[in-house]
């Protein structure tokens, strides 16, 4: 898998421009999640890594092996499908398309501009210390996943 950036210009860009090639009749090609919900659980994993949320209800194993944690979400290999994930990303309620959507387009260019404008280590709440290049890929690598599950 290529590796991308989130915070660079063209990939940021594109990632917007996939967003909107989704409506609200896509349909996944694995998992149970409808688009709305996805949305949702891509805004919660963005708006956290941006700081602007909370992490809750990390369980004391995940604590414990947050570098291997971490080792997994900047591996240049894709994410496995149907994956566990953290708990307070999981989005069992329906939730509303257009809402979420501008919700994760948000924080997507929040982060974008927190990237841009930092220098150094960045702190992520279960990964700890990442470096730019970490964090930009890490998080391209979350939301690539998701547009592929609507083939986007």
């Amino acid at each position: 898998m290529e590796k991308r950036y989130l915070h660079e210009d063209e990939t940021f860009q594109d990632c917007i421009e996939r967003l909107h090639l989704l409506n609200k009749d896509s349909l996944p090609t694995w998992g149970a999640m409808s688009v709305a919900q996805m949305f949702s659980h891509c805004a919660e994993v963005q708006e956290v890594c941006n700081g602007s949320k909370l992490l809750n209800g990390t369980s004391l194993l995940s604590t414990l092996y947050k570098a291997y944690i971490k080792k997994e979400s900047i591996s240049p290999t894709p994410y496995q499908r149907n994956h566990k994930t953290h708990p307070q990303f999981v989005q069992l309620e329906e939730k509303d398309f257009d809402k979420e959507k501008a919700r994760l387009i948000k924080a997507l260019t929040q982060f974008k501009k927190k990237l841009d404008t930092a220098y150094g280590e960045h702190t992520h709440p279960l990964y700890g210390l990442m470096t730019k290049a970490e964090m930009g890929w890490a998080m391209y690598r979350h939301l690539h996943h998701h547009l592929l599950q609507f083939e986007v």
